[in-house]
């Protein structure tokens, strides 16, 4: 997966999920959606999660709550390596406002993981990178590794 160079903003909000790319030259342009301009945030359309709607409708996924026991097998050292990742743990802030670029990167690459480019593939070192309700400020590529899944319920 990667993304463009250009700002993305990915508001999530539990299972409820939006996102909108800057693609135009006077603003972000979204399909389907109508959303209401919010005070001078750095991306207007950014609402932060807690202008979002909070009913049961989007209530956390439960993926968020259940205990993560699973290890990599084939890893050399399965009981120090995190195949679970929330990008809240690497540093993300998820409040449409701060940059969670790198964040989102270390939760991907964390681990010593197969970097696209350097080896052919890898089943020794499995990743689910989960993103939990927010709004993800991108502001430059993300490089996805091999045998990662991304959770964006």
């Amino acid at each position: 997966m990667l993304l463009s160079t250009s700002s993305v903003v990915l508001g999530l909000y539990s299972t409820c999920a939006l996102a909108l790319s800057a693609r135009s030259t006077n603003g972000y342009v979204h399909e389907l959606y109508n959303l209401p301009v919010v005070n001078r945030h750095p991306h207007l359309h950014a609402k932060p999660r807690q202008a979002a709607n909070q009913d049961a409708s989007c209530a956390p996924y439960w993926l968020e709550s259940i205990k993560h026991q699973g290890i990599a097998s084939f890893n050399p050292n399965p009981n120090n390596y995190t195949v679970f990742r929330n990008v809240k743990s690497y540093g993300a802030v998820g409040d449409g406002v701060s940059d969670d670029t790198a964040a989102i990167q270390r939760a991907i690459t964390d681990g010593d993981r197969c970097a696209p480019g350097f080896c052919e593939s890898s089943t020794n070192e499995p990743a689910v990178v989960y993103f939990p309700g927010g709004t993800y400020l991108i502001s430059s590529s993300i490089i996805d590794y091999y045998y990662t899944q991304v959770c964006i319920p």
